[in-house]
């Protein structure tokens, strides 16, 4: 039978870690175990550890201590790690031989590491955003190695530009405008770090999924030490939309709607915000645009990044750029599948992007609290239609609708006032049809005609309709009174509704989303200009 003591170690490191340090099947019980040599050995290591947990006081503590037990300690072989007690136990390990040492190494960083994703996790433990607590595997034989080998590699090496073959630091700024130093005696607690935080934003990451993230960080490092533009990963906190229980993640081609695990809810900032209630992961691009010697002095460094240059400027804004287009693409084909009156419409909490040579983490907050719409909760066909709209947006989706899109989606997420998402949701007709001269009866002409176009009693009665609340709109903005709240609730509902139905509906015109600008696409729908019979029935 069990003893105190493995019951200490249970407590303190959980039932998933032990099945795995003491490679115990899971179809047997725990509580009615029998410990052969080995796991009483293994026990008795950790139960040191194992009460200094019990008796922490804070959970951060408690976080640190545990991972201690992934490597902690010396035997005559070497660094007593979770890995040799498994294998101790009798269980196996993935195989990590590779005719690349520094991947090797890496490797087996990762591998040693692996089972700090399987310790509790309490749900406000304060972590910092892209970083793990890794305790003790700095100091390993691999981790060692890892130091090594990477000046001996052709790419790696160049991160140090005056290394002395065992240690080198350097003074990294990048195309996206962060900047810091990088250590060498650190790459081995960085690259694994990052490979367990890819993985670990799975629901159960396996180890052989680690170390195919460990071999993806490698290959990334390696790109960005060439100077080359690689896509990094991009963590959004979404609050007002949730995943409903039919639905484990959304696939929006540009990313994907995750549930708010502990996991990725504690990378995205300094502790978990509890009005988080989806993360969409994405990525963007990132490159290498210096690589310094760390013993440049602090005067120079702040000179650099006070002289940037036009083209630099250009490049650091397309970086941001990138970053708010692949959010407000997602953003916008969860809105466009929106049923009825009730929109999809997911507010931005925080934004973390992921670096592999970082130890920081690029990190931007929004938290707002207010949303006009919602909130709403996406069952199996809402995801089924989030998806097929991602499809079209991600093909079809031109760069001239960008206004509209951030307009509609600014009107039902961030204006608090009803009159500001009336003014927006109008603004994206204008982005769709609208020109320079007589742009009344063009936008609104142009939707009636786009919106009804085979009942013509239809078609007269909303462009009247749309006429009327174009007018209002002009008179808002040229200073008139503002309506009642109720009365500008309800312009704006009507203004987003028609904007929606536009949109959607854009997409079935052949060629339509392919126009230069919104005159061309007013000519093409209100004139009939190639071919009249422009609809897809």
């Amino acid at each position: 039978m069990p003893t105190d003591r493995f019951a200490a170690i249970r407590q303190a490191f959980g039932d998933t870690f032990i099945r795995y340090v003491l490679a115990i099947p899971d179809d047997v019980s725990l509580d009615c175990l029998h410990l052969v040599p080995r796991q009483e050995e293994a026990v008795a290591f950790l139960e040191p550890l194992a009460n200094s947990v019990i008796q922490s006081d804070t959970d951060f503590e408690r976080a640190w201590l545990r991972t201690l037990a992934i490597a902690h300690g010396t035997v005559e072989s070497g660094t007593y790690n979770v890995t040799l007690m498994r294998q101790d136990c009798g269980g196996s390990v993935p195989d990590t031989n590779s005719d690349d040492e520094v991947e090797k190494a890496l490797l087996e960083c990762v591998r040693d590491a692996y089972p700090v994703l399987l310790l509790p996790v309490v749900s406000h433990e304060i972590q910092l955003p892209g970083s793990m607590l890794l305790s003790g595997i700095s100091q390993t034989e691999a981790a060692n190695r890892l130091r090594t080998t990477i000046f001996e590699d052709e790419d790696m090496v160049r991160l140090f530009p005056e290394s002395d073959g065992v240690r080198g630091d350097s003074y990294l700024t990048w195309e996206a405008g962060e900047s810091g130093i990088l250590q060498a005696i650190m790459l081995p607690e960085l690259l694994t770090s990052y490979a367990l935080l890819m993985a670990a934003l799975e629901e159960s990451p396996t180890i052989e999924k680690c170390l195919s993230y460990g071999r993806a960080t490698l290959a990334t490092c390696r790109a960005l030490a060439r100077g080359e533009r690689v896509r990094l990963p991009l963590l959004v906190g979404l609050s007002n939309i949730e995943l409903g229980r039919s639905v484990d993640q959304i696939d929006l081609v540009a990313g994907k709607i995750l549930r708010p695990t502990t996991a990725a809810l504690n990378r995205l900032g300094p502790a978990a915000e509890p009005n988080v209630t989806a993360v969409l992961a994405t990525e963007a691009h990132q490159r290498l645009v210096r690589i310094e010697p760390a013993s440049v002095n602090k005067g120079q460094m702040q000179d650099r990044l006070a002289d940037v240059s036009d083209s630099q400027r250009l490049a650091r804004e397309a970086a941001h750029e990138e970053v708010r287009l692949a959010i407000d693409m997602c953003r916008y084909s969860l809105l466009l599948a929106s049923n009825g009156d009730a929109h999809i419409a997911a507010l931005v909490q925080r934004t973390t992007r992921f670096n592999p040579l970082s130890s920081g983490t690029s990190v931007s907050l929004a938290q707002r609290d207010f949303a006009p719409y919602g909130p709403v909760t996406l069952d199996k066909e809402a995801a089924r239609q989030a998806n097929n709209w991602a499809v079209k947006v991600c093909r079809d989706h031109p760069r001239s609708l960008n206004i509209g899109m951030r307009r509609v989606l600014s009107a039902v997420t961030v204006r608090d006032d009803p009159m500001d998402g009336f003014i927006d949701a109008v603004m994206c007709w204008e982005n769709l049809f609208g020109e320079s001269q007589e742009t009344s009866f063009k936008v609104c002409g142009s939707l009636a005609m786009l919106l009804e176009l085979d009942d013509e009693w239809m078609r007269t009665d909303l462009f009247s309709k749309l006429k009327k609340l174009y007018e209002i709109r002009s008179k808002l903005v040229h200073g008139s009174a503002e309506p009642d709240a109720l009365t500008a609730v309800r312009h704006r509902d009507e203004a987003v509704s028609i904007a929606l139905r536009a949109m959607r509906r854009a997409y079935d015109v052949p060629g339509l989303l392919q126009m230069r600008n919104s005159t061309e696409r007013y000519k093409r729908v209100l004139l009939g200009v190639n071919p009249p019979n422009f609809i897809e029935k």
